[in-house]
């Protein structure tokens, strides 16, 4: 019995972490609507940099976060209230290579890189970048830059977490059908 309960409290872990973070589509809400501190609830505040509040647009067909003019210098930025490990998202509709600067903070606001756009929107088919920053300590905030790019950009997609990349939910399931089974055979044993 002791081992059951064991058993069932480490699938119980393990279903509870993969929920630990949540991709944020920004699908939610409706055209037009300011986003600031409404993913607080899942560990992450946004703010426009340069101009007003960014804002939810439709981008490609998409429902994506993008920043109200003026695009030029700062425009974009995501804080994140614990640090994270990892962030991955997609971002885009630079008009010219190399113009779009991401940038990666600590929770203090050291400097931990900068990266920058190896495309333009034109060349990937209207779709966007893929950025994926993990092994650079904790991360703190993102910031998003422009320069002589009248165009910006938008972000969407957005996943983050502490430790690694939490397994998708079939794989927890395995996880824990495995573990099922070998409690079975242990119990069967004694």
């Amino acid at each position: 019995m002791k081992l059951a309960r064991i058993m069932i409290l480490a699938v119980a872990v393990l279903v509870m972490a993969g929920s630990a973070n949540a991709l944020i589509t920004f699908d939610e809400f409706a055209l037009g609507t300011v986003i600031t501190n409404q993913y607080a609830a899942q560990g992450v505040i946004f703010a426009g940099m340069a101009g007003s509040a960014p804002i939810i647009t439709m981008d490609g067909g998409l429902q994506v976060l993008s920043p109200n003019p003026p695009y030029a210098g700062e425009f974009l930025a995501a804080y994140f209230s614990n640090p994270v490990s990892w962030v991955e998202f997609d971002a885009g509709y630079w008009n010219t290579r190399y113009t779009g600067i991401i940038k990666l903070y600590d929770p203090s606001m050291n400097f931990l890189g900068q990266f920058t756009n190896q495309f333009t929107y034109e060349e990937i088919g209207y779709n966007y970048e893929h950025f994926s920053f993990h092994g650079y300590g904790p991360i703190g905030a993102v910031y998003f830059n422009s320069f002589n790019d009248p165009a910006g950009a938008a972000m969407d997609n957005l996943d983050f977490g502490a430790g690694a990349v939490v397994p998708e939910p079939a794989t927890i399931a395995l996880f824990g059908i495995g573990l099922l089974g070998l409690g079975a055979r242990l119990r069967k044993r004694s």
